[in-house]
């Protein structure tokens, strides 16, 4: 059986770890040498998070590790290789590739993305994205391994999905404000996305108060007989961040973000199988999931620059829980080294704990038609078997190279390794991908 998951919650599912995604903000001046030299250079040292750092909500879980859903259109194409002499606002088109696969022919993610940043005036700046993904493989179905063998049951996937959005940016002495509208399309998904992020600085410009609000207006579509959904569902999602950059000196800045989020309608993956105990392994049902989930991530981050070597560390944690009452912690670092006049190598790593929801299981109790007949016990109000929804952690390291051939162009590639594991002792050892992501990509300055 061939099975299209919805590619944005899929994708968000199975990469949101190995990119560290961030949108830029425009908010370091040039004043700010030491920081920036480095963190303009390579794009990767971390800005005000706007709020599309809190605004993808995948069908797996209120995961912390969900870094890629900074934007449906993967935001992070805009962000390579972004060189101090941004700061003076020339027109630039970037573009980036990314490759992810998962080990024993699971989930191969193939994304490409161009990305424009112009300056139209003294006030008024455009960025936009151009987004192609792909996604093959096999993922697991949720039923556990039938007996006698240790691989979790999986189905085929096949998907393609094109985003664009456009963002633009009116910057007026300290305030700034930034509209951006999204939208995507896939076999069974279709996404429209509106945000709108504002940002002052004040305290001699050394503290940047930003808040930003997004709503996401989704639609779930059948994909039958693959899945259990036989009419367009609607899947809405809302998210309000407050945050705050405070530099501390010449060298040190820190970040602090919160967001509340809200989501609401088909939160119930309609690929994701259940197994009740009472009705044997080769009997598949629905998953059920709660219609609502609220949402609440903080995250702190401390950046400084080392004079003496050339290079900054970037150090941070991310806390996050909703109402499936998953906690999770991400504790993040990552070295910028300069090396020579053109050459900065990046090498980071991040681990990750979650735990499980309160409707998790592997083999659900009780009687699902109990109202029906009923015999033995009622089946719990919900229930799901999707591994992404278990106890479990996960690691991530690797490292980029960012390399500025010329004053106009730059060019980046990296590798990162990313290992999940269950910690639940109960859920199937291959439910749980290891994977590798490789990343590159070019930006032009004229």
């Amino acid at each position: 059986m061939k099975m299209r998951g919805n590619f944005n919650a899929r994708l968000a599912s199975y990469m949101r770890l190995l990119l560290g995604i961030v949108l830029t903000n425009n908010f370091w001046k040039a004043r700010r040498v030491n920081v920036i030299q480095i963190a303009d250079f390579t794009g990767a040292l971390r800005r005000l998070r706007t709020v599309w750092a809190a605004r993808r909500q995948s069908w797996g879980c209120g995961n912390g590790e969900r870094w890629l859903r900074a934007s449906r259109v993967a935001g992070w194409f805009a962000v390579a290789l972004v060189p101090s002499r941004r700061l003076l606002a020339e027109d630039s088109i970037g573009y980036r590739y990314a490759g992810y696969g998962e080990e024993r022919g699971r989930v191969q993610v193939a994304t490409q993305g161009i990305s424009y940043d112009t300056q139209l005036n003294s006030h008024l700046s455009v960025k936009g994205d151009l987004i192609y993904d792909s996604i093959s493989g096999a993922t697991p179905t949720g039923a556990p391994p039938p007996t006698g063998s240790k691989e979790v049951p999986t189905v085929e996937l096949h998907d393609i999905r094109r985003a664009v959005s456009v963002a633009p940016t009116w910057q007026d002495g300290r305030y700034s404000v930034t509209p951006q509208f999204a939208y995507s399309k896939e076999r069974d998904y279709e996404s429209y996305g509106v945000s709108l992020n504002q940002s002052f600085e004040f305290n001699q410009k050394n503290t940047t108060l930003n808040v930003g609000i997004a709503r996401d207006f989704d639609r779930v579509l059948p994909n039958l007989p693959a899945t259990w959904l036989f009419r367009p569902a609607s899947k809405d999602n809302t998210d309000v961040l407050v945050g705050v950059n405070q530099l501390l000196d010449a060298n040190t800045y820190v970040s602090l973000n919160v967001t509340l989020g809200y989501s609401s309608g088909q939160l119930a993956d309609p690929y994701k199988r259940v197994v009740f105990g009472d009705f044997g392994l080769d009997s598949l049902f629905q998953e059920k999931r709660p219609s609502h989930k609220f949402r609440q991530v903080a995250e702190v981050s401390l950046t400084h620059f080392f004079k003496q070597v050339n290079g900054s560390s970037e150090l941070s944690y991310r806390l996050h829980h909703d109402s499936y009452d998953i906690f999770s912690h991400t504790l993040a670092l990552a070295w910028h080294q300069k090396i020579g006049e053109r050459l900065i190598l990046t090498p980071m790593v991040r681990y990750y704990e979650q735990s499980a929801a309160s409707f998790y299981y592997t083999i659900v109790p009780g009687n699902p038609y109990f109202q029906q007949d009923p015999e033995g016990s009622p089946a719990p109000d919900y229930y799901s078997a999707d591994f992404r929804l278990a106890r479990l952690r996960s690691w991530t390291y690797g490292v980029t190279a960012s390399w500025r051939i010329t004053h106009e162009l730059s060019v980046e590639g990296g590798y990162q390794r990313y290992e999940m594991q269950g910690l639940d002792g109960i859920t199937a050892a291959s439910a749980f991908p290891k994977a590798n992501l490789i990343t590159g990509g070019l930006r032009y300055w004229f």
